[in-house]
This record gives C-alpha cells, structure tokens and sequence, in this order.
C-alpha cells in the first residue's frame, strides 16, 4: 500500500513527499526547496493516528 503524499511547502509552495506513517513514527520531511521541515506537532499524533485507524478499516470494510 503506498501511504506517501505531498504538500506544498508552507514557506515556498514547493511538493514536499511525505509519508503519514513516517509522520507518525516522528520523522520530519523537509523541503528540498528551501528546507523548511513538515512534522506533526505532539498534541497531533493521537487524532492523526486514531483517524488513521478508521481510515483503514472502511478501507479494509469496502474491500469485502
């Protein structure tokens, strides 16, 4: 399953891959760009992990 994304850069709008799993494990992306970093803050980790968890079981659930 591929879980990688990109997002422009909040400082110069350049695509900045990210992977949300890696996003939970802490890893920070940064922008090739201008190396501003994309991590998720530590209050985000419960509500990113928890949505992912519904995410994939309707997945899993559409997939019957």
């Amino acid at each position: 399953m591929n879980t990688t994304s990109i997002i422009a850069c909040p400082a110069c709008g350049n695509p900045i891959s990210f992977d949300i799993y890696g996003l939970l494990a802490g890893k920070r992306f940064c922008c090739s760009h201008c190396s501003a970093a994309l991590a998720l803050s530590s209050e985000s980790y419960g509500v990113v992990g928890n949505t992912m968890q519904k995410f994939e079981a309707l997945k899993a659930s559409a997939g019957r």
